[in-house]
């Protein structure tokens, strides 16, 4: 690459432009041009007599490697470049002439200088940020280290560290420990599983006054005298064990454990401690019973001898044997109140071991009256059924008391768990009835505490007046939630006995379901004749809580004419005229006017007697002979015609139901009930 001379006279007039400016820009390139490689191959500077190319600038910066290390060849030409490798990968500098080539690491920017057959680098290395080194460094000037410095290789720092910030190297470090510390070490002779502390004069070393038991010896099944700085397992299963002696000579701080690794002590086989040399100020003996204890001893004086502590099996040390884990009562939660069930369930965790599997054989459940348990109020032993959950017999737990409950779980192989912590729960100042508490548990969505208590009340006031035993099924539609405003009261787990909604009838929250009038209704899932035990043909009652009225529509109804003559159960509007029938074809019209907010009910006491109710008071009566109770099923919002439904409304209805015959106190009583309930929500 040469730069055009001219001749006295040659280019006469055209010097400046543009034979001047291109040996301008050679210059300029030379002197700080710079040209970025992005490199996907080895690859050569180009060069062109009289004319500025990539290799005639000065910087040759190498911005990226795309697959790792190249060579970039310069030209055979006598020149300095600076090589800036910006690139992850040590990158090759070659020169066309053939000879040496140097290396260019990663992040460095150092001067190359190629003498038309060699390239040699600068001995600077020049890097931005932190200095990582995969082989060994030595360095024989100062060094200055503005960010994080790593060697793959040793570091050799042939000089004496002069100031405190200077690097030092490992033997010139030790040198000085060694010099300074000599003739003040202990002797390592004899000291095992000792500590180096300075003196409390700070003059010297000394071995530290505690000793930490770090050996596990091997398991004693007899009589033994322990050795300090040692844990040993004892197994007891064999009978109670007593030490010979404490270890001899102690110093203070000596240290040493004993522990029932296997779970073997108990009140039979214990662990004595012989007091001769003082246990805690103490020459008595000392005895453990506690199924897996730990036990830690330390010397203190010839005075008091060793301090013993004592630790319980929920402190153990990962070294210890297989147990069953503690559980833990999850229900009720500990401090509740106002709990409403007489026997409520209690529950726990799941079962479950430490160090080992094992099968959950049995569990212990309790109850007292007391937080300590020094009285039992009732509890089950040994038993396998109720594991992980127990539900606490009628007739124990009385209103406005306040209760403790614990359990623990035994294994089949490793026995008994510790005793769960102890939680209190506190009843409310009622029980609420079982069948209601039946009721709300079938529900999926849990009604609060206050609809509890109108759902129990309802139920015991139901059975107070007579009226309970004899419905075969009641829907309570009014309720917190559409599941639970389709359960049948009487059997509420009893999926089949559901209202099953159809066409979608509208649900809304303690008002009940809305039909359309065109063709949504509610089966009940209740044939008469099939599923019936109190509703008999001569016997039968039945009854809906109209919310919002729908004219000229059923409310209740089937009619079978499959094969009997034509006979039904309907309660309906007919154009503003309740109207009613049962197991027969005669209509009987209310004497009361179509409104809201009443409850309708159909009543047959005999072969030829039907009595109308409105909200408890006798609304009229018929004397039609009854013909048979329908074999299909019945429906609300519609009737069930033969199969099909009809009739359709698009009133509200917030309850139903169906049973046996019923007296006009009783009818009067269910009312009174009914509305008790509806007002409450």
């Amino acid at each position: 690459m040469l730069a055009e001379l001219q001749a006295a006279g040659e280019n006469l007039n055209t010097w400046g432009a543009p034979r001047l400016n291109t040996a301008l820009s050679m210059l300029e390139a030379a002197g700080h041009g710079l040209t970025s490689h992005t490199l996907t191959a080895s690859k050569s500077l180009t060069y062109t007599n009289y004319t500025a190319t990539n290799g005639t600038d000065y910087v040759q910066k190498i911005a990226a490697a795309s697959d790792g290390a190249y060579t970039l060849t310069v030209g055979g030409y006598e020149r300095m470049y600076l090589i800036w490798n910006a690139s992850s990968y040590d990158q090759t500098i070659a020169c066309s002439g053939g000879g040496d080539s140097v290396t260019v690491y990663a992040g460095e920017v150092v001067p190359v200088y190629c003498d038309a057959t060699n390239v040699t680098r600068g001995n600077g290395r020049y890097i931005s940020g932190d200095l990582s080194v995969a082989g060994g460094a030595t360095f024989t000037g100062a060094g200055s280290f503005g960010g994080a410095g790593s060697f793959g290789g040793q570091v050799t720092i042939p000089e004496t560290p002069s100031a405190d910030a200077s690097a030092a190297s490992k033997k010139y470090v030790d040198d000085q420990v060694l010099t300074a510390s000599a003739g003040n070490l202990p002797a390592t002779s004899g000291n095992a599983n000792r500590f180096v502390r300075v003196n409390s004069s700070a003059s010297g070393y000394t071995l530290s006054e505690v000793r930490a038991p770090v050996d596990i010896a091997a398991v004693q099944t007899a009589a033994f005298t322990p050795e300090v700085g040692y844990s040993y397992p004892v197994d007891a299963s064999g009978g109670a064990i007593t030490l010979t002696a404490l270890p001899s000579s102690p110093s203070q701080g000596d240290q040493f454990e004993i522990h029932d690794a296997n779970r073997t002590w108990d009140a039979t086989n214990s662990a004595t401690f012989p007091g001769t040399d003082g246990i805690n100020g103490r020459s008595e003996n000392q005895i453990v019973t506690v199924t897996g204890a730990r036990v830690l001893f330390e010397y203190v004086s010839a005075d008091y001898g060793w301090e013993m502590k004592v630790i319980e099996p929920k402190a153990r040390f990962a070294y210890s044997s297989p147990f069953v884990n503690t559980p833990s009562i999850t229900y009720p939660a500990d401090g509740a109140t106002g709990i409403q069930d007489e026997t409520p369930t209690l529950t726990a965790s799941a079962f479950g071991t430490t160090n080992d599997s094992d099968t959950h054989a049995s569990s212990d459940w309790q109850v007292s009256t007391s937080s300590d348990f020094s009285t039992i109020l009732v509890q089950t032993t040994d038993d396998a059924t109720n594991k992980t959950s127990w539900t606490i017999p009628s007739g124990n737990l009385l209103v406005s008391n306040t209760y403790y409950a614990r359990v623990r779980y035994t294994g089949a192989t490793y026995g008994d768990s510790e005793w769960s912590d102890v939680i209190s729960f506190t009843t409310a100042s009622a029980f609420l009835d079982g069948d209601a508490l039946a009721i709300i548990d079938a529900m999926s969505t849990e009604p609060s505490a206050a609809r509890k208590s109108l759902i129990s009340s309802l139920v015991e006031g139901l059975k107070t007046d007579g009226i309970w035993s004899k419905l075969d099924r009641l829907w309570v539609m009014a309720a917190h939630a559409a599941q639970a405003g389709g359960l049948d009261w009487k059997n509420p787990s009893t999926s089949g006995n559901a209202l099953t909604a159809v066409n979608s009838p509208t649900f809304t929250t303690d008002q009940g379901y809305t039909g359309d009038g065109l063709s949504s209704y509610l089966n009940t899932n209740y044939a008469p004749s099939v599923d019936g035990v109190s509703a008999l043909q001569d016997s039968v009652s039945a009854g809906v809580w109209v919310r919002a009225t729908g004219a000229s529509s059923t409310y209740l109804g089937v009619t079978d004419r499959t094969a009997d003559p034509e006979h039904a159960i309907r309660i309906q509007d007919n154009l503003g005229t309740n109207q009613a029938r049962v197991n027969d074809l005669t209509f009987v019209s209310y004497s009361t006017s179509a409104a809201a907010n009443q409850l309708l009910t159909v009543n047959r006491s005999s072969s030829t007697t039907t009595q109308l109710y409105t909200n408890g008071s006798s609304d009229g009566s018929g004397t039609a002979t009854s013909i048979s109770i329908p074999d299909i099923d019945l429906y609300l919002l519609a009737q069930n015609f033969d199969g099909a439904p009809n009739g359709y409304t698009a009133g509200q209805i917030s309850i139903a139901f169906i049973g046996g015959s019923l007296t006009s106190t009783e009818h009067a009583n269910l009312y009174s009930r009914l509305n008790t309930y509806m007002t409450g929500l």
